[in-house]
């Protein structure tokens, strides 16, 4: 189903069957992917055709190593465009976030937040690496990501064992950037 909402959904739905690979789950695995290539099948036959008329107008480029950064941005202020002064608060805001929730995920290592890690990471880098060939990098087709960097963001605040002053401060860059997210987005024509 979500093949059919966005195509690009693939790069979410690949590593989350692999997450799921195990000899004891293969089977599981299998007919679930069967079942899947049925309920998409007839949008098989029309992809290879989309996939032509698209690619002739598609405007996305190739994505260069700065992308991968940036998603951050994007997932945490959205995608309309912010005047300069704001859009450099939120990139710090971002960046601030982003930094002690590398530096705490490496450092308390925890088992737990693994799999979102992973369900993070993977589809951001797969379609990065496609892109290199084939540009399809779109963030916003990367929004069940974005929902595994909110849950990675909120195991910082809830669990991530940060210093009460550094908490306070990941918390206020947060909900600054959440603020210009949302302020560029409902006043934006």
């Amino acid at each position: 189903l979500a093949m059919h909402t966005q195509q690009l959904a693939a790069f979410y739905l690949l590593p989350l069957g692999l997450m799921v690979l195990r000899p004891r789950a293969l089977k599981g695995l299998l007919i679930a992917a069967a079942v899947a290539l049925l309920v998409y099948g007839p949008w098989l036959a029309a992809l290879a055709a989309q996939w032509q008329t698209v690619s002739a107008h598609y405007w996305v480029t190739r994505p260069d190593i700065a992308q991968l950064p940036l998603t951050a941005y994007f997932f945490m202020l959205g995608y309309a465009e912010i005047p300069t002064p704001w859009a450099l608060t939120g990139l710090t805001a971002v960046t601030v976030c982003v930094i002690f929730l590398g530096l705490q995920v490496i450092r308390v290592r925890p088992a737990a937040l693994w799999p979102v890690l992973w369900l993070l990471l993977a589809p951001v880098l797969l379609m990065w690496l496609l892109s290199q060939w084939r540009p399809v990098f779109l963030p916003r087709a990367l929004i069940g990501s974005a929902l595994m960097f909110y849950v990675a963001l909120a195991w910082l605040l809830v669990r991530g064992g940060l210093p009460r002053g550094l908490l306070v401060l990941v918390a206020l860059m947060s909900l600054l950037a959440a603020c210009i997210g949302l302020s560029v987005h409902y006043s934006s024509d």
